[in-house]
């Protein structure tokens, strides 16, 4: 009991023991910074917005107007060539059907014709063959009396009509030509003499011209009017 009052009493007295009072110790340095913080977890993913709904479907245009169909084969062979009541039109018809142009014939003259320009200024339907021709030769070896005879090669057909054209070219509808001037008869074959010059020299040359052509006489000359008349026109 006694320790007990003897350790109060020490405790008092150093609690009021001196009067000055200690000097304020230095601040504390700064304490280092602090470890960064974990970082929060990830918020929850949003709701998908609803999609909207479809706008209504537009409307179809009209259909365009279906374009006329062409001619038919027919339609146009016949818009093209037609027979008349003179000239008719001929062509080939094969079994599948096909139709190919193939010529005019003449019903009149009885004969095939093609139209060509002649020099009053019209065209006309006329059979011409390619392998005839006029030639003017001397019928006595002093060569002083001349006529016109028709040479046709031969191994080709022969024509009914001869023809001479003028000597100087035109144009006609955008094509060069030859106006017909005159149009004759292929007549019998021609059996007379046949001289022509060489050079200045009146020879025989009747056997050299035979051995390649058929010589015929010149027969009556033809009336343009004989064959059909024909014009050029625009197919719309």
């Amino acid at each position: 009991m006694k320790t007990f009052f003897i350790t109060i009493i020490l405790i008092l007295m150093v609690s009021c023991g001196g009067e000055d009072t200690g000097n304020t110790g230095n601040t504390g340095d700064t304490g280092n910074t602090g470890n960064t913080g974990n970082s929060g977890d990830s918020g929850d993913t949003g709701d998908t917005a609803d999609t909207g709904d479809s706008g209504d479907t537009g409307n179809s245009g009209d259909s365009g107007n279906s374009g006329d169909s062409g001619n038919s084969g027919n339609e146009l062979l016949s818009a093209v060539y037609s027979s008349g009541t003179r000239l008719k039109v001929r062509y080939i018809e094969s079994p599948d059907g096909a139709k190919v142009f193939r010529g005019i014939w003449d019903s009149e003259l009885n004969t095939y014709c093609g139209f060509n320009y002649f020099s009053d200024g019209k065209h006309r339907c006329l059979e011409i063959s390619p392998y005839c021709s006029l030639l003017t030769v001397y019928n006595n070896d002093s060569c002083t009396s001349s006529k016109d005879i028709i040479v046709c090669s031969k191994n080709f057909p022969e024509d009914k009509y001869a023809v001479t054209y003028k000597s100087d070219y035109t144009i006609v509808h955008g094509q060069i030509t030859k106006p017909i001037d005159a149009v004759y008869k292929i007549g019998s074959v021609y059996k007379d003499n046949l001289f022509s010059l060489s050079g200045e020299n009146c020879v025989d040359a009747a056997e050299g011209y035979k051995t390649n052509n058929n010589l015929y006489s010149l027969d009556s000359e033809v009336p343009f009017s004989t064959f059909q008349e024909g014009s050029i026109k625009t197919l719309e």
